[in-house]
């Protein structure tokens, strides 16, 4: 699993599961089209650290989890 892949299913998931937010609510809440927030869901294009930081306030968690850093992380100590 790589960074960009993981980060992508995050957003979908915290969009949908815990802000219940269609892509075009949430992109509209966060500044960006709902082309450029479909990019990121499916993988195509990874958002900017202005962005990350954003929809990590957002979603309430850190940024880490957010990329998927933290699940890295875990499969490395395991």
């Amino acid at each position: 699993m790589n960074l960009s892949s993981s980060m992508a299913r995050e957003i979908k998931s915290h969009r949908t599961r815990d802000l219940s937010m269609t892509q075009n609510e949430f992109a509209s809440k966060i500044g960006v089209s709902t082309a450029t927030l479909s990019a990121w869901e499916r993988g195509i294009r990874e958002p900017s650290i202005p962005y990350i930081i954003i929809m990590s306030e957002v979603f309430n968690v850190t940024i880490d989890h957010l990329i998927g850093l933290e699940k890295m992380q875990g499969a490395v100590m395991s």
